[in-house]
């Protein structure tokens, strides 16, 4: 599949994860919708990841976002994502475009309830803020 932007995974990128993704398997019966490629599904997760927009927001030339959200869903729970986006990393460090000895985290994604509390997603607790 060709690359239909600058941004999206280059062909080496792509051979490397595409080991990590399975194929979808079939349904016995042959009926529902053939699956979309792995790799536009994937290209259009890295594109909401990248930039932050609500799921809706992906672009045509990916197919429907929902396809995507509920791909994404799948493969957090499964650890498959987990593994895709350390391959990824990996092969930045390895070609010198990634360096974390600083980062950033935006506040505006953290929820505070109206008493002062923030919910960790990470660790599923509770933290009192400094009000």
């Amino acid at each position: 599949m060709p690359r239909t932007s600058t941004r999206d995974l280059t062909d080496a990128q792509w051979e490397t994860l595409d080991k990590l993704i399975p194929e979808p398997p079939r349904r016995k019966d042959r009926r529902g919708r053939p699956w979309k490629n792995r790799r536009a599904v994937l290209n259009g997760i890295l594109w909401v990841l990248r930039t932050g927009a609500p799921w809706a927001d992906v672009p045509d030339r990916y197919p429907s976002y929902q396809i995507y959200h509920r791909r994404f869903q799948q493969w957090v729970r499964s650890g498959m994502m987990r593994g895709v986006l350390e391959a990824l990393a990996i092969e930045l460090r390895v070609r010198g475009d990634l360096d974390v000895k600083e980062a950033f985290i935006d506040g505006e994604r953290i929820r505070v309830c109206h008493v002062g509390l923030i919910f960790s997603q990470e660790d599923k607790r509770l933290y009192r803020t400094l009000r």
